[in-house]
């Protein structure tokens, strides 16, 4: 391969579509987690490299527990639900 030498390149659209599916899924994850969680710290977000689901992992004084993981649920599909706007923030 040379310096302006043309390549071609194929994208698997499923697969790409499933891995932006899955980003924002995390960002509306972690937004849930501000709102329900006060103080908690994101330690990094990754997916899954076959694309079966993704991870976030929150550091909090908070218990874990089934009740707030139901409250995180309920926060995202009443945001979905709503097609509420996508809006840009940046966090310190």
């Amino acid at each position: 391969l040379r310096k302006g030498e043309p390549v071609g390149q194929v994208v698997d659209r499923e697969r790409r579509l499933r891995a932006a599916r899955l980003h924002s899924a995390q960002h509306a994850f972690g937004a849930a987690v501000r709102l329900a969680v006060p103080g908690a710290l994101s330690r990094g977000m990754r997916i899954a490299d076959d694309l079966s689901g993704c991870r976030m992992e929150v550091q909090t004084e908070a218990a874990a527990d089934d009740v707030l993981a139901a409250r995180l649920w309920a926060t995202v599909r009443d945001a979905v639900g709503a097609d509420l706007p996508v809006r840009v923030a940046f966090f310190p």
